[in-house]
């Protein structure tokens, strides 16, 4: 009880359920997305490569084609392929006929269906399962 009263307080719960309600506005109006929208989505994504720190993660993404972030978005909302193959694409080079977007980590495409789609991906934090199972609840 101490654990979860600590880790999702109310306030948690409020920015989790703003967060989900965006995420959900955003894949069914993805075509229609404005360029801030899209920045706004890679911005609560917490895997930028060279490395996490705000001023780091903004600058990635805001120096990244709006087109090619949309694209990966789209990509992995409507495209009919298993999260594997989806997966795969997303991390192969665009050289290579993949999706690839060079300033996001790997850890970041995992996080896109978890929000974008949760109904088919849920977002599994391993952490978070450990501590749940090691407590019981």
């Amino acid at each position: 009880d101490v654990f979860l009263s600590e880790y999702l307080t109310r306030e948690t719960l409020n920015e989790r359920m703003e967060r989900f309600k965006f995420c959900q506005d955003l894949a069914r109006t993805l075509g229609a997305a404005t360029r801030q929208k899209i920045l706004d989505f890679y911005l609560g994504i917490h895997s930028v490569t060279g490395g996490s720190g705000w001023s780091q993660r903004v600058e990635s993404v805001e120096n990244t084609d709006t087109r090619t972030l949309k694209d990966l978005l789209s990509f992995i909302v409507n495209e009919d392929l298993g999260m594997a193959e989806k997966y795969s694409v997303a991390l192969t080079s665009r050289r290579k006929h993949g999706r690839k977007i060079h300033q996001l980590g790997e850890s970041a495409i995992g996080e896109i269906p978890g929000w974008l789609v949760p109904q088919k991906y849920p977002i599994r934090n391993g952490k978070f399962l450990f501590v749940l199972d090691f407590f019981r609840v």
